[in-house]
This record gives C-alpha cells, sequence and structure tokens, in this order.
C-alpha cells in the first residue's frame, strides 16, 4: 500500500510502501493487501532510483472478508515532482507481474469470474473492489525502469461505484493555456515517460492484459494525457504504450486524443544515481 511524505524532497531507498502483513490475500503482485484501510499520501519532489522492485507501487488494501467490504476505505495519492528511475532492475523471465517498474497502479481484488467489464477488473463481487484516486499528478519524470514506465491496472475509483473513471497524466491546465504549446511549459508541470524501448520489452505506458478485452484488443481503462513529456515526440502503438489504448481500430482511441510534447530527445540509461 501507498505510504508517502509532503516533506522536502528526499532520497527514498526502497519501494514506496507500506507494513505488509504476512500472509498474501488476493494479491497479484507485492505482498500482503489484505489488512489496511483508508490511506491518502502525498510524494513530494522525492527521488526513488534503483531499487529491485517497482519504484511506486499504489494500491488499496483488499478488506479480509469481501463480503463485509461496505467501507469506503479509497487510497488517494498525489503524486508531483518525483523521479522516478532505475527501478525494477531484476525482471522475472517469466510471467506479467508488475507491469510497471516505475509507477505501477495495481489491484488488489481478484476480478470474479464472469464477463471482463470496466465495473468488473479487481472487483470480487459488485461494489467490492480495488479504489484508487489519483488526486493530482504532475511534473514526475519517470524513466529507465523495467518494464514500463507507467501502468494502470484498474480504472480510477472515488467510491464504491465500481465503473470508475479515466485516468489523466496530462499536464496542469489550471496554470496555462489550453494550447499544446502551452500545456508543455515547465509551469504546466508535464509529466515525462522515458528511457525505454520495445526491443527489452519496455513501453512508456502500459495496461496489463488483466484490463484488456480479449476479443478487440481495447483496453477497457481509459487514460487521458494531453502535454506528455515522451521518449520522443512521434508515438507507435507497441513501441511507447500498449496497442490497446491504440487509435480506433486497434485500440480504444485513447492516444489520438493525446497532445506529444514535441522536441523530445530519447534518455540514454542507466540514469547517473543522485549523491
Amino acid at each position: 500500500m501507498l505510504a508517502g511524505t509532503d516533506t522536502a524532497a528526499s532520497i527514498v531507498t526502497g519501494a514506496v510502501f507500506g507494513a505488509t502483513p504476512p500472509a498474501a490475500i488476493g494479491t497479484t503482485f507485492g505482498g500482503a493487501t489484505n489488512v489496511g484501510g483508508k490511506v491518502s499520501a502525498t510524494l513530494l519532489n522525492n527521488t526513488v532510483q534503483n531499487n529491485t522492485g517497482v519504484g511506486i507501487y499504489i494500491t488499496e488494501a483488499r478488506d479480509a472478508d469481501p463480503a463485509l467490504a461496505t467501507a469506503e476505505d479509497v487510497t488517494e495519492a498525489t503524486v508531483q515532482g518525483n523521479k522516478v528511475t532505475g527501478n525494477l532492475s531484476s525482471v522475472a523471465a517469466t510471467g506479467t507481474e508488475p507491469t510497471a517498474g516505475g509507477v505501477y497502479i495495481a489491484q488488489s481484488n481478484i476480478t470474479g469470474s464472469g464477463p471482463l467489464t470496466l465495473a468488473t477488473i479487481g472487483c470480487e463481487m459488485p461494489g467490492v473492489c480495488t479504489r484508487v484516486r489519483m488526486q493530482t499528478f504532475f511534473g514526475n519524470v519517470i524513466e529507465c525502469n523495467g518494464r514500463a514506465q507507467l501502468s494502470f491496472a484498474i480504472p480510477q475509483r472515488a467510491s464504491n461505484n465500481a465503473m470508475g473513471t479515466a485516468w489523466d497524466i496530462g499536464s496542469d491546465a489550471s496554470l496555462v493555456g489550453v494550447t499544446l504549446a502551452d500545456r508543455c511549459m515547465a509551469v504546466a508541470k508535464p509529466n515525462t515517460l522515458a528511457g525505454y524501448s520495445p526491443s527489452v520489452q519496455s513501453l512508456g505506458l502500459a495496461i496489463p492484459g488483466s484490463a484488456t478485452n480479449t476479443t478487440t484488443g481495447a483496453s477497457l481503462i481509459h487514460v487521458a494525457a494531453y502535454g506528455v513529456i515522451w521518449n520522443t515526440s512521434t508515438l507507435a502503438a507497441g513501441n511507447d504504450y500498449s496497442a490497446s489504448l491504440a487509435p480506433a481500430n486497434q485500440g480504444n482511441d485513447d492516444a489520438s486524443m493525446w497532445g506529444v510534447c514535441p522536441g523530445a530527445t530519447a534518455v540514454t540509461c542507466p540514469v547517473a544515481l543522485v549523491p
């Protein structure tokens, strides 16, 4: 479970998560998630670097008895101005979890039986779902991590409403104008996803197969990304992001509405250690 700090800039020496109980229940990666409650955390101006596991792993505690899970213990995260690099340095030769080594918003509840829909991803029964809300996600540099730099395994959920909403990794529109040039200015705090390559099975943004329509190949989770700095200024499905987010007829058409910041320079990995 995510835990954070609202203090001055610091170096975080390990993956950012809370206490881990001894026995895992209903988790796909990252340790036990069956004990806990509501968490609100701020990660501000940290460096999360060179961990063997995921840099920032965000989920919600799974209730030990899902049948009694009526409380809205949503994990609320503010993630801003962080440098996340060189994490998930050890990747298993088999398996697909974790999807991202940089920042991973993961499910803790097991997806129940029946058709896979937006309302069933990470839900064991109606209303018993993994719930995470990102209050702000601005100005983060996520680069040179194993597998994807950023991944969402569940839709954004602020309550027991299982449908949830889209994630937004775009820059801060409240501080600047509406054009792409405005949204790519430093004052707008654009996020950076860089230092990845399909040659080493690494993407900028990934949606796991557990959240993808197996018939159409389209992501059931939606992600807005207007004003984001990538490893390149010309994006391609399967190279920079999961094909499930690609324009219509290949994915869910999210990528057609993104605003890609121009002038990107590919990052050479690894990034030097922070002293």
